[in-house]
């Protein structure tokens, strides 16, 4: 897994400090592009308390608006935990993710601190 991946996924979970340490997400993905209501609600739930609401609404703006796809935002959505988080491997992110994670992380280090 890329840095730039690993750092703008781990946003969801720890303070920007500590962001080099997780991966993004696991589970299956699906259906159309998560609204970032859903992403907040959902984020809040996995972060299990290290995010604040404005965090996390921060967080999952720039996720939403930005050029990840879909199938990436609904693997976000599919993990349960923060355990789920470190399911992905290399081959499950296309080189479009990579790029996409890696024109918002100095945006995510910012949410997140």
């Amino acid at each position: 897994m890329t840095i730039q991946f690993r750092r703008a996924a781990a946003a969801l979970t720890v303070p920007a400090a500590l962001a080099l340490t997780l991966t993004a997400c696991g589970g299956g993905g699906g259906g159309g592009r998560p609204s970032v209501d859903d992403m907040s609600s959902h984020i809040m739930k996995i972060s299990d308390g290290h995010l604040t609401q404005t965090q996390a609404d921060c967080v999952a703006k720039l996720y939403v608006n930005s050029d990840l796809s879909d199938g990436i935002l609904n693997k976000i959505m599919d993990a349960n935990s923060e355990d789920d988080l470190d399911k992905l491997d290399d081959k499950d992110i296309s080189s479009a993710d990579n790029k996409a994670a890696e024109s918002i992380v100095d945006d995510l280090d910012k949410c997140v601190s």
